[in-house]
Parts: C-alpha cells; sequence; structure tokens
C-alpha cells in the first residue's frame, strides 16, 4: 500500500513540472517621473561651457554712419537731438546681437525665452527715461544679408542695408521689424551703475530660428528720431573680461 502510496505522488510531482509557475512579490513603489521641461543657458565662456562662443554682437552709431564699433567696450543704445526732419540720423545707436542656438535639438518645443543683459557704469541717462525696445531683424532680410561684426549704420558687413530691406532713408528703420517683443525703460538709476536687466521673448521668435533663419534682435530707442535731450544706455559686449557680464539667452523647451 506504502508502495502504490509513493508512485502516486510521484506521478503527481512528475506531472507538475511542465507547469511550475514563477511568484513575485507585490509591485514597489513608482519613482517621481521625469522633468519634461530642458533649460540650455548660452554666454559665451560660460554657457553651456566655457568654449561656447556663439554670440555676436555689435552698435551701430548714426553718428559715424561709415564706421564700424565693434572695437569698443560697450554696445551702446543712444538717443540725441535732431537738427530736422530730414536729418533724423543725428546721434543715434542701436544694438544688433545674434546667438548660435544649433544646440537645440530640430524637434525641441520652445516654451520660454529671456535674454540677459548687463548695462555699464558709462550709461548716463541724466534727467532723461528711455524705453530701448527688443526688436528682431527685419524678415525682409535675405541669408545673403546676414550681418557680421564691422556692420555700420549704413552697411551689414559687405553692403548697404538698403540693398537688403531697400529703405534708402537716413533713419533706417526697414532693417528692424517694428513690432516691439519687448521693452524696459531706464532712467537715471542706471546712471553710472552697472544691473542686470532682462528681456522676455516670445517662445515663437526662437521656435523660428530652429525651423528656420535666425538672424538676430535689435535694440533701440522707442523713442528714437524724436527730439529729446542726449542719454546713452551701455551693455557689455560678448568679449567681456568678466565673461558672466556678456549677454545671456537662457531658453527652456520640452
Amino acid at each position: 500500500m506504502y508502495k502504490e502510496i509513493g508512485v502516486l505522488l510521484l506521478i503527481l510531482t512528475l506531472a507538475g513540472c511542465g507547469d511550475q509557475k514563477t511568484v513575485t512579490g507585490p509591485t514597489g513603489p513608482q519613482g517621481p517621473p521625469g522633468p519634461d521641461d530642458i533649460q540650455v543657458s548660452l554666454q559665451n565662456g560660460v554657457f553651456p561651457s566655457a568654449s561656447y562662443s556663439g554670440e555676436l554682437d555689435t552698435w551701430l552709431d548714426s553718428a559715424n554712419a561709415g564706421t564700424p564699433q565693434n572695437g569698443a567696450s560697450y554696445r551702446r543704445v543712444k538717443v540725441g537731438s535732431t537738427v530736422s526732419l530730414t536729418e533724423p540720423g543725428l546721434n543715434y545707436g542701436r544694438v544688433i546681437l545674434r546667438f548660435d542656438i544649433s544646440s537645440i535639438p530640430v524637434n525641441a518645443i520652445v516654451s520660454t525665452v529671456r535674454l540677459l543683459m548687463t548695462t555699464e557704469s558709462s550709461t548716463n541717462l541724466g534727467s532723461s527715461s528711455v524705453t530701448v525696445g527688443l526688436h528682431t531683424l527685419s524678415s525682409s532680410l535675405s541669408g545673403g544679408c546676414s550681418w557680421t561684426s564691422s556692420a555700420t549704420w549704413d552697411l551689414y558687413g559687405t553692403g548697404s542695408w538698403s540693398n537688403c530691406d531697400s529703405d534708402t532713408s537716413d533713419g533706417q528703420k526697414g532693417m528692424y521689424d517694428s513690432t516691439t517683443l519687448s521693452t524696459v525703460v531706464f532712467n537715471s538709476s542706471y546712471t553710472g551703475v552697472s544691473k542686470v536687466i532682462e528681456y522676455a521673448i516670445p517662445a515663437s521668435v526662437v521656435q523660428g530660428w530652429i525651423s528656420g533663419s535666425n538672424l538676430g534682435l535689435v535694440l533701440v530707442s522707442e523713442g528714437e528720431f524724436q527730439s529729446v535731450p542726449a542719454a546713452n544706455v551701455d551693455f557689455y559686449p560678448f568679449n567681456s573680461v568678466t565673461a558672466t557680464n556678456n549677454p545671456q539667452l537662457v531658453v527652456t523647451y520640452e
């Protein structure tokens, strides 16, 4: 009898071997999700690394319309009194700048963009209040008119701005889009001091750079060509001795 029971147990054991199941314990707690947004900062000599040198800038001086100002230690937005309506470009200055954003993936969806600029102590507002607006270069400019560091009030590099934007007036307002992206109001509190200021840039602007051409940005007095006391707002350039004073673009995307 015991022998028969032993044989039966062996048969049942062998029969179950082909249908074994792995038993697992309960699932552990799920970790927090990873961040959806990525933020990249672009600043010569600092971000995303000390080797980044993709930002370029200069300023355009109407009082020296054919002379490059890229050797100056500052980038100047300036205003002044006009002598007549036919000579609007007597004493005005604009800053142009451009960032290499090729490190941002082509499939990125941009959510926020900020431009950080640091003023120099040579800024002199006196009793004036100057609204400096941020614009894009004119969308009518062709790729062949891409400006260089030797750009002037009259020339984008090797040729005239008017060849690109068809604006032959002294004011050369055709070089930038009339839509103001954002503004900062500078008053006497900025005279003789260094401050970090911030411009908000619509995400669509940088999104367009990723998918198309990047012509750059322009800082210009929103009251340009009006009769006002002379004043200037000076910014550190792309190659400042202290790299953290260089212009900085902060882009958030997913």
